[in-house]
């Protein structure tokens, strides 16, 4: 049953379209008109950042909705960053409040800017350019003072990640309430196999003991709790809320939980050397690391799932022909494969169920969902249904698109052949 004002406008609506029978709008049909695309927006730091050699995550989500993607994404971006030019960008605003998709990934450059380049106690960390020669630098004697630092930073650096982060959120959604917003989970940059050889060679022991706390320290940081230090130190670091903890607290966003994945289970060794270029000293993602973000992504949204799973599928076999990631971490292609396996859904404008047809029912769900968008509520629409419900083209469904598919939908009842136009 319609609701009783809904049902008025119908009929005012009917008779509107009758009165005017003879003003045919056009004698272009529907069927012929498909929805405008789908648009993917990246936001953030490294790991999102456009790469070469290779599509990034952003441009594989497109592609997956046959849509169009934007990437402001950047190496070195910090949380501060993105929140500023959230505020003050106006080509990136314009572009937030126009995107489907909207994907979020920051926060790995604040612990590595607090672990690294502003510890004074690692005066050439600017001028290295691999991890390994990082890691040489730091010299022996002071390889507790760097540590020591680190343990009297961190805390305020996850508190402003965490605010800011907050913030980012929250400037996303007053430009564009209606996208669907994925916040990526921050990965621990210092996730690396610590028997890898290669990398070890030269290294003295106190400075790879200091490593491995720091990574031990970072992972505090990211999941939040307590780590009691047992190899330099006799110091405790304590993580109220870590940066992934408040990241499951927001609230409007899905969550592609990366991390796990990254760092591994028991047994497993660490994502970054294999999937990101942090050998180089940078979060960017690797060619095969852009898939498996993308694929988290997917999977992250139930709204997600009718998307062209072959357009991953191409990616990954570009990136990985031999599927080397099926044996480095198994978990990571199933989560390819299991989004791969996805079939796209194809809407026509004004055609929100997917029957083909325009009907009183789909302009009734726009309407509802436009009410439950104003009142703060979740809209189930997925990106691609947002799109057909966006008649007039102006990157956002309102009641106006609902009134346009009403009257196309009595139009053509009255015997005409109605545009959108």
């Amino acid at each position: 049953m319609l609701p009783r004002m809904f049902q008025k406008c119908i009929a005012a609506v009917c008779a509107t379209a009758c009165a005017v029978g003879a003003l045919s709008l056009s004698t272009l049909h529907a069927a012929a008109d498909a929805a405008r695309p789908v648009e993917v927006l990246a936001l953030g730091d490294d790991c999102l950042a456009e790469i070469a050699g290779g599509s990034s995550a952003a441009e594989i989500m497109a592609a997956y909705f046959g849509g169009t993607s934007t990437n402001y994404a950047a190496v070195g971006t910090t949380s501060a960053d993105l929140l500023s030019d959230l505020q003050s960008d106006a080509a990136l605003r314009q572009d937030v409040a126009e995107a489907d998709v909207i994907l979020v990934s920051v926060g790995v450059n604040d612990l590595l800017d607090a672990v690294f380049y502003e510890n004074p106690n690692l005066p050439d960390a600017a001028s290295q350019t691999t991890l390994i020669n990082l890691i040489r630098s730091m010299p022996t004697e002071k390889a507790l003072d760097v540590v020591n630092y680190v343990l009297d930073t961190l805390p305020g650096t996850v508190s402003t990640i965490n605010s800011n982060l907050q913030q980012v959120v929250s400037q996303i959604r007053r430009q564009n309430p209606q996208a669907n917003v994925v916040v990526q989970t921050v990965n621990n940059p210092l996730a690396i196999d610590f028997n890898d050889a290669d990398w070890l060679a030269n290294i003295s022991t106190n400075r790879q003991l200091a490593t491995a706390e720091l990574y031990f320290y970072l992972n505090a940081c990211l999941e939040g709790g307590s780590y009691e230090s047992s190899m330099l130190l006799d110091s405790t670091l304590t993580i109220p809320t870590g940066v992934n903890e408040s990241i499951e607290s927001l609230s409007g966003v899905s969550k592609a939980d990366f991390y796990d994945a990254f760092v591994g289970a028991d047994g497993e060794t660490g994502m970054a050397f294999e999937i990101t270029n942090f050998a180089n000293l940078d979060m960017t993602f690797s060619p095969v690391g852009q898939v498996v973000l993308a694929a988290a992504a997917i999977c992250a949204d139930d709204r997600f799932t009718g998307g062209n799973g072959g357009a991953l599928t191409e990616a990954y076999d570009a990136a990985d022909p031999d599927h080397n990631l099926s044996a480095m971490r198994v978990s990571l292609h199933d989560a390819i494969t299991d989004a791969a396996a996805n079939t796209a859904v194809t809407y026509i404008r004004g055609d929100i169920d997917g029957d083909t047809r325009i009907t009183i029912q789909d302009s009734f769900q726009v309407l509802v969902a436009y009410t439950n968008s104003n009142a703060g509520n979740a809209i189930d629409f997925t990106p691609a249904q947002r799109c057909a419900a966006d008649v007039d083209d102006d990157h956002d469904f309102t009641i106006q698109d609902a009134f346009s598919i009403l009257l196309y939908y009595t139009s053509e009842s009255a015997g005409n052949a109605p545009s959108w136009n």
